[in-house]
């Protein structure tokens, strides 16, 4: 099976997306709202790269900055809730952690069998991202 790389899906899909990366701006306002200035930055650069990306999704750098990223902010968070949080935020962060990576490994075998529908999960990515960054970091 032959897939198309050039262009990850129809714009009337990803416009989905691109609004659901707002959440992860507003995840970040959050964080800037608790002094956490260094989480602000990093959900914040998240935000831009992920609207950027999703404005006009195509494979070349933007994707690649934005999965770095992303790679790079759950590394982050992990040595975060590791070290500054306690043993319950942890095992939060961990579950949404394997959670989240599911979804990912799901939403490829989704677009391998070309399925438009990777989309919905990209954008449940995008809200628990969204919502359990300050949830883990600043209510538990």
């Amino acid at each position: 099976m032959d897939i198309d790389y050039s262009i990850p899906c129809k714009h009337e899909h990803t416009d989905y997306l691109y609004r659901t990366s707002y959440l992860i701006g507003a995840s970040s306002l959050i964080s800037y709202g608790y002094q956490d200035y260094t989480t602000f930055l990093y959900m914040f650069c998240l935000f831009l790269t992920s609207i950027n990306y999703w404005e006009n999704p195509c494979y070349g750098i933007s994707r690649n900055i934005d999965l770095f990223l992303a790679k790079f902010i759950n590394v982050y968070f992990y040595g975060t809730t590791l070290l500054y949080c306690d043993e319950y935020s942890h095992q939060v962060f961990m579950n949404v952690l394997y959670h989240v990576s599911f979804l990912y490994f799901l939403e490829h075998v989704f677009i391998y069998y070309r399925n438009p529908k990777w989309v919905v999960l990209h954008m449940i990515i995008h809200i628990h991202v969204s919502f359990f960054t300050p949830f883990i970091l600043y209510v538990l």
